[in-house]
Formats: structure tokens, sequence, C-alpha cells
């Protein structure tokens, strides 16, 4: 091989392991949010099939 063609293997190679860095995060971007996304969801699922409780509960708080 010559080292030009080396050269512009490696250029190549370099551009493709930027491309994969930036899919990476992208990705790692993506699953945290989708984390978080459900994080809220469950939490407001919860909120609402728990909301007379907390209510009861806060209005016994208030009396007392």
């Amino acid at each position: 091989m010559n080292p030009e063609s080396v050269r512009d293997m490696t250029a190549t190679l370099k551009n493709i392991d930027q491309r994969l860095q930036s899919i990476e995060r992208m990705m790692f971007a993506g699953r945290v949010a989708l984390y978080v996304v459900m994080g809220c969801a469950s939490v407001g699922w919860w909120f609402f099939q728990n909301v007379d409780y907390i209510k009861h509960g806060i209005s016994n708080w208030l009396r007392n």
C-alpha cells in the first residue's frame, strides 16, 4: 500500500468513527429522554390513581 491510500483510509475511518460517536450520543440522549418521559408518566398515573386518598389525607391534616 502506498502512503497516500493509507492516509485516505485513515481519514475515512476517522470520519466513520466521528459519525458513529454522534449516533451513540443521540441514542443515549433519546434513551435518557425516554426514561424521563416514562418516569413522569408513571408518577402522573400513580397520582391520578391515588388522588382520592391524597385529598382525604390533606383534608384530615388541615382539620387537625
